[in-house]
């Protein structure tokens, strides 16, 4: 019997010890729990101690007064999505992606849970014609004006469009190539019963299966803020609840993970069902 489908369930508990501690050294102000962040472009690296991967956004991202800067480390979190990025990365360390990522908040942390990516490669460089100085302020305005007048055919010079064309672009062939790669897109669970049967870094919720004619099917819990309001209840209440929760489900190295979007707790008056 191998152990190998356990390791990134080890991996997840790590990442989050790991990034808990740093947050806890560093108290940083952290983004709200469920912000969006679409087509951001950015570096995912691997980190050789955690084994985890983080994502380091090109830009700054913000939210009302928080702001975190360009460069910083976020830990990614185990998703189908993670799974596209270590295929576009091969045998490498790090890789430039574009994300579509949401945000959660756990033990006074950040992490990201991406689902979706894109590789990106470096643009060519323009040709040395085309490599002209920057405009001049009269004649920007007059390229503005042109712009604006709907009967201009040609409205930008081809120097400029060249110049404003984005530093990097999406790496299509390289999508091509990984397109192969068996990848579980996610899904969605919706006010599902089950219990808890570990919590903290890398817990358990385990499915129930009454009247359904199925398994019951275990999910690894990825961290944000609703499962670390489950755990501060568990510790108010020697009770050994149920809930019905709802989550996105998502795949990362054979094993299945659960984001939780909502989770309430069912009382069955001495019932077994649900």
């Amino acid at each position: 019997m191998t152990n190998r489908p356990f390791i990134p369930a080890l991996m997840l508990a790590l990442a989050v010890q790991t990034a808990c501690l740093q947050a806890a050294e560093s108290s940083p102000r952290l983004l709200p729990e469920g912000l969006e962040f679409r087509q951001i472009e950015g570096i995912a690296r691997l980190n050789e101690k955690t084994k985890a991967w983080r994502f380091l956004p090109n830009i700054d991202l913000t939210a009302g007064k928080v702001t975190v800067p360009a460069g910083t480390e976020l830990t990614i979190l185990p998703s189908s999505a993670l799974e596209k990025i270590l295929s576009y990365a091969g045998s490498q360390k790090q890789v430039a992606v574009r994300i579509d990522a949401v945000v959660t908040q756990y033990q006074k942390n950040n992490f990201l849970y991406v689902f979706d990516a894109a590789p990106l490669k470096t643009a060519p460089e323009p040709d040395a014609e085309t490599n002209t100085a920057k405009p001049a302020p009269k004649e920007m305005v007059n390229i503005l004006r042109t712009a604006a007048d709907p009967n201009e055919s040609s409205v930008i010079p081809p120097d400029i469009l060249q110049r404003m064309k984005p530093a990097q672009k999406t790496d299509f062939s390289q999508m091509a190539k990984t397109a192969s790669a068996a990848v579980q897109e996610d899904t969605m669970l919706v006010s599902r019963t089950g219990r808890f049967t570990r919590l903290g870094a890398a817990g358990e919720f385990v499915l129930d299966g009454f009247g359904r004619n199925i398994s019951e099917r275990t999910f690894i819990l990825l961290p944000c803020r609703t499962l670390e309001q489950i755990e501060h209840q568990h510790k108010q209440s020697l009770e050994r609840r149920r809930y019905r929760v709802s989550g996105i489900i998502t795949a990362f190295r054979g094993r299945n993970f659960l984001l939780l979007q909502g989770a309430v707790p069912t009382y069955t008056h001495g019932n077994f069902t649900p």
